[in-house]
């Protein structure tokens, strides 16, 4: 703990423009009657049954924590209400990691979440959930790629499942992760044509997306 508290002053240090990178100082030295308010660029911990909270304050305000819950670890911004707010990191006790933004205590935004079997979602979150556009890698066993949008944390709309040989097994629009519109294969093809010919490489992700983008240009 001790060790990972001296890491992160010295990074928020240079993050919050400390002139001079040294490990911060305990806000305990600082405690007066104004209390919080005189708490700047300084680290407070508490330990509460059987964990350790810490923060790092400034202004009068935490904006940093390395929290302990019940299924993990989190380390990155907060906000006054010490939720996770802002970029950060969440390691769970099964070995499932998460890594980008929060919004007042849930996985929002941008952000990356690595299962312990190393399957793969990389794209954007909503009130805890996949949601908007994003890829999901299955890397146990054979690869499959589902790249596409996200809606309650399964495929909603137009999206493409790349098989293990990078072929697309199926593409249209999606409900619920059940194909219920398939594209006319000839327009595929015409889309596959045209995305090549900008440059994109054949049975990547990058290709699958221009296909998609061009699927949904002219799906009405």
């Amino acid at each position: 703990m001790k060790s990972f508290i001296l890491t992160v002053s010295l990074f928020v240090c240079l993050t919050l423009g400390v002139s001079n990178a040294q490990p911060l100082p305990d806000c305990l030295d600082k405690f007066g009657e104004d209390k919080f308010n005189s708490w700047n660029n300084c680290t407070h911990s508490v330990g509460t049954e059987g964990s350790m909270w810490s923060f790092i304050f400034k202004n009068g305000e935490a904006v940093f924590g390395y929290m302990d819950y019940k299924d993990g670890k989190y380390s990155g911004a907060i906000n006054k209400e010490q939720q996770r707010h802002g970029n950060g990191g969440f390691v769970f006790d099964n070995g499932d990691i998460y890594s980008g933004n929060w919004r007042y205590d849930k996985r929002y935004g941008q952000g990356t979440y690595t299962y312990a079997n190393r399957d793969k979602y990389v794209g954007e979150w909503k009130d805890g959930k996949m949601h908007g556009q994003g890829t999901y890698t299955q890397a146990s066993g054979q690869k499959y790629v589902y790249v596409g949008e996200w809606k309650n944390s399964l495929l909603n709309g137009q999206a493409a499942i790349y098989g293990p040989d990078g072929i697309i097994i199926k593409e249209g629009i999606f409900k619920d992760n059940e194909l219920v519109y398939a594209q006319n294969n000839e327009l595929i093809q015409s889309y596959k044509i045209v995305c090549e010919e900008l440059g994109f490489k054949p049975k990547t992700v990058d290709f699958g997306n221009c296909v998609l983008k061009m699927m949904e240009l002219n799906k009405d």
